[in-house]
């Protein structure tokens, strides 16, 4: 059993939690799946700052990739002649390159529990068990948010803001949790 107040470990006949002083006139309450006590979930604005944060480091890796391969493309294509098969094909390659980029960073960052954002914002991604979501369950997780939470109106995100523990729509389907202070 656990104190609503602090989440700490309490015995069945408490009447006040013996780490906060607090009285358990509520009553304790069991383990939430998933919920780890003494670490608390992070809310709405510090997942929102560390999605921004990621998308900025993304978005500039994918960006600077981008240019560089649109403006070898760009050199390649000499003037005068008609060789712009070899530039659209280097061009081609450069947006699949830029589509790699994004999805492998973003998988990364799943798959690992964090990302520059996660770390700028101490909250880290875990699972039921406190670890890091790993390889399919990260991979699932970012599909998830792409096709899903984002679309609708954004309301898988905004999902957060009234959830009890804090969760998204692609949190709740992957199994994860995003906790503070990690």
């Amino acid at each position: 059993m656990f104190c609503p107040h602090c989440g700490q470990p309490v015995a069945e006949s408490a009447t006040f939690c013996g780490t906060c002083g607090k009285p358990l006139v509520e009553g304790v309450r069991r383990e939430m799946e998933g919920y780890h006590a003494g670490k608390e979930l992070a809310t709405f604005w510090p997942r929102l700052g560390a999605l921004l944060i990621d998308g900025l480091v993304i978005g500039f890796a994918a960006g600077v990739f981008g240019l560089v391969t649109i403006g070898a493309a760009i050199a390649m294509t000499p003037t005068g002649e008609d060789s712009s098969g070899a530039a659209v094909a280097l061009m081609v390659v450069g947006f699949v390159g830029v589509i790699v980029l994004v999805v492998s960073l973003t998988w990364r960052f799943n798959a690992r529990g964090t990302g520059p954002g996660a770390r700028a914002m101490h909250v880290r991604i875990v699972d039921k068990n406190g670890d890091p979501p790993g390889v399919g369950r990260g991979l699932g997780r970012m599909l998830v948010a792409s096709f899903l939470s984002g679309n609708l109106f954004n309301l898988g995100y905004l999902w957060a803001i009234w959830d009890r523990e804090h969760r998204t729509w692609h949190d709740h389907l992957a199994g994860t949790w995003v906790v503070r202070g990690e």
